[in-house]
């Protein structure tokens, strides 16, 4: 798999995947 996809991901399930443990601050380190 490539790191990339893991990336897009996260941008495509913000939030919603992600509790509130996990904000948008938390997303940019993958």
């Amino acid at each position: 798999t490539v790191p990339g996809a893991s990336f897009t991901i996260v941008k495509v399930y913000p939030r919603y995947r992600f509790p509130s443990r996990y904000p948008d601050r938390s997303l940019a380190s993958f």
